[in-house]
């Protein structure tokens, strides 16, 4: 009796042993199974973005490069300037009296410019702007450094069904009072201009988009012939102990200014092509500080030492900044 209990533990305790074995065996087996059926973690990506270039190469070439910056004259006295309508050339007569709306346009962006006074046509009186002496008289009367002559030389209108087009082309010549040599001839063009807007005068608007755009590129065209010139002024009038300079608040002069007075010497010319290409400056005849500004442009000064200075007579400013 004994040995047959026995003999029944030992059985159960086979079939228990036997039981959990299979169950050790299918949970390994699961656990196998989902480790090579789970999806292998992708590598995430990572940048880091500098507002700065953090090392020192150089940078590409695919960088857009900054804009140009405007024409800068070199000192902050402005120059004075007279501008004639612009010649209308062979453009047809459906355009008559465009050059003096160019002209109204360019006046308009060389004051803009900061860089010059324009003295109005009325000004000249009998002074002639043709000739070399002319144009010296007019330094002399008035102090203007320049006269700009110029042209319409092309214009083009065009229009569809939905838009209208203009493009312009102007070209000036500026003119030194003081050689009578031009200095520069400035060019100013746009590209296609174009009008979307509905109606009969939208031809008209893209002409004066066109004019607009073509204008302010001549305005900067002239400004750079003025890069490198010498601001002067002239004597309107000299009387004792005062001297009445044409130069005074529009021009930039302020009180306290001072400027050294001289002779204005004789032409010089080139030695091989005899072209005109400056004017030599006299003897120092007085130096003069300004007291008050008058008008629009003009200001007096009081002779600090010297001799009085006679009307035409050249300045030049001691303090520029």
């Amino acid at each position: 009796m004994k040995r047959l209990m026995a003999l029944s533990l030992a059985l159960i305790l086979c079939l228990s042993c036997a039981s959990w074995k299979k169950e050790k065996t299918e949970r390994q087996t699961q656990e196998l199974r989902w480790e090579v059926s789970r999806p292998l973690r992708e590598t995430r990506r990572t940048a880091t973005t500098y507002q700065a270039r953090p090392y020192g190469t150089p940078p590409s070439l695919t960088e857009t490069a900054p804009a140009p910056a405007p024409a800068v004259l070199p000192l902050r006295y402005k120059f004075k300037a007279l501008v004639l309508d612009l010649e209308e050339g062979k453009l047809p007569m459906e355009f008559k009296g465009i050059g003096r709306r160019a002209r109204e346009l360019l006046v308009s962006h060389l004051v803009e410019s900061g860089a010059f006074v324009i003295v109005e046509k009325e000004a000249l009186g009998k002074n002639p702007v043709e000739t070399p002496e002319g144009l010296w008289e007019l330094w002399k009367a008035l102090g203007v450094h320049a006269v700009i002559k110029g042209e319409v030389k092309e214009l083009l209108t065009g229009q569809d069904s939905e838009n209208a087009y203009a493009s312009v082309k102007m070209e000036a010549l500026v003119i030194s009072t003081e050689t009578g040599e031009p200095l520069k001839r400035a060019t100013g063009q746009n590209l296609l201009e174009s009008s979307k807007s509905q109606g009969p005068g939208k031809s008209s608007r893209a002409l004066q988009k066109a004019l607009e755009e073509a204008s302010k590129n001549l305005a900067h065209s002239i400004q750079l012939a003025f890069a490198q010139a010498e601001w002067n002024t002239s004597i309107a009038e000299a009387k004792e102990e005062i001297v009445l300079l044409n130069a005074g608040r529009a021009s930039g002069v302020r009180i306290g200014d001072e400027f050294e007075i001289f002779s204005p010497g004789e032409l010089l010319k080139h030695p091989v092509i005899g072209k005109a290409i400056g004017r030599a400056i006299g003897p120092k005849k007085a130096k003069v500080k300004v007291e008050e500004l008058i008008g629009e442009d003009l200001s007096r000064a009081r002779l600090l030492e010297g001799t009085v200075p006679k009307k035409g007579d050249l300045a030049k400013a001691l303090r520029t900044l």
